[in-house]
């Protein structure tokens, strides 16, 4: 799935220029994407909220459970701490990052996959990416092996 997360957002540079599901999920038929992962790619995309997780106050301190812990990887609950510290991301996005790993995988991703999740989810949200950041996150694009 990670080939076809990396596609949106290599050719669609804003989450608004992105065609709706269907037409999309075309596309990377014809591209010779698997139709089984483009659909889930697709499903994880369009899950891409933050509805659910307004109630959820900036500033919020965040303690992480054993499971949660283990299941996310204590390096990429690192990363993702330290970018709520910068400001680069708020609790609400923090939250979101982290229902969508818990989607993906039952084990803890590699860091450079947990960067291509966050990534796609600032560009779902239309977030503002610090150029810092953005040249990090597109370089684990880059680097990341397919996610199963």
């Amino acid at each position: 799935m990670n080939h076809i997360l990396a596609f949106f957002f290599e050719n669609y540079r804003e989450f608004s220029s992105c065609p709706d599901s269907d037409a999309l999920a075309e596309q990377l038929g014809e591209l010779g994407f698997d139709p089984e992962d483009v659909g889930a790619a697709i499903a994880w995309l369009d899950s891409l909220t933050l509805a659910p997780l307004a109630a959820i106050r900036p500033g919020s301190l965040r303690i992480y459970p054993a499971f949660e812990v283990s299941r996310i990887g204590a390096e990429n609950l690192g990363f993702l701490t330290q970018l709520e510290q910068s400001g680069a991301i708020d609790a609400p996005l923090r939250e979101l990052v982290i229902d969508r790993v818990f989607v993906l995988n039952d084990e803890p991703l590699p860091l450079a996959h947990f960067r291509v999740i966050l990534l796609i989810a600032l560009w779902r949200q239309e977030r503002e990416i610090d150029p810092l950041l953005l040249s990090e996150l597109l370089n684990d694009l880059d680097q990341a092996d397919p996610m199963h």
